[in-house]
């Protein structure tokens, strides 16, 4: 099957959930955007280059029911809640005398059933500092509680109220390795599913894909 220019973004090239750069193998049947995979999976090697053992994070985040996301200018709001999860993750590292760099990959998708959008995120931290079996102990220090408070502050609600609105899926927190090409390939198929075609919207003036660059 040959690649395709995106129907709706002709900027975008397409292709069939098949193997990526000759290196892994998409699972599921959906077509993926080239570029986005390839951003992903560059996003992926920082991380790997940063700490011997990465601890990925798969979590969705959600707007308030009541919102009505086709007047409230919300496309910022991502951007503010990375700036708001950095900065509670530095001052959790420093005060563990730990290093820990944060990276992330995002995309904007909508409901099939409620029409309404949402984010999948992926984040990478120091696998070292923040272990995935540890991922979903409560607290308001623990790594979900940091990513609850920082959306609840960028939707500028109080922090129980966004417990609801963040969404991890089973098996959301894996670590990988650069010794371990098994555990990076796992890593990667989960990653993958941001990348899909299905459920993204263009030309209303919001990204659908963003990742952290430095």
């Amino acid at each position: 099957v040959m690649n395709r220019r995106h129907k709706e973004n002709t900027n975008l090239i397409t292709i069939p959930a098949c193997s990526f750069e000759g290196m892994y193998e998409l699972k599921n049947n959906y077509k993926m955007v080239q570029q986005y995979l390839l951003q992903a999976e560059r996003v992926m090697s920082k991380a790997r280059n940063d700490f011997r053992r990465v601890t990925m994070i798969r979590f969705d985040l959600r707007f308030p029911f009541f919102w009505d996301l086709e007047v409230f200018p919300y496309g910022g709001l991502i951007s503010d809640f990375f700036t708001r999860l950095n900065y509670a993750l530095d001052v959790d590292s420093q005060a563990k005398g730990r290093r820990n760099r944060l990276r992330y990959v995002w995309t904007r998708e909508f409901g099939e059933v409620s029409d309404r959008p949402h984010y999948h995120v992926t984040i990478f931290v120091n696998g070292d500092l923040y272990r995935p079996f540890r991922y979903f102990q409560p607290g308001a220090k623990s790594l979900p509680g940091m990513i609850i408070q920082a959306w609840a502050d960028a939707l500028g609600i109080v922090g129980w109220e966004a417990e609801g609105l963040v969404y991890s899926p089973s098996r959301g927190a894996m670590s990988f390795s650069a010794d371990n090409y098994q555990s990076q390939l796992q890593a990667f198929q989960r990653m993958s599913y941001l990348c899909k075609v299905r459920t993204k919207r263009y030309g209303d003036g919001n990204r659908n894909f963003g990742c952290s660059f430095n």
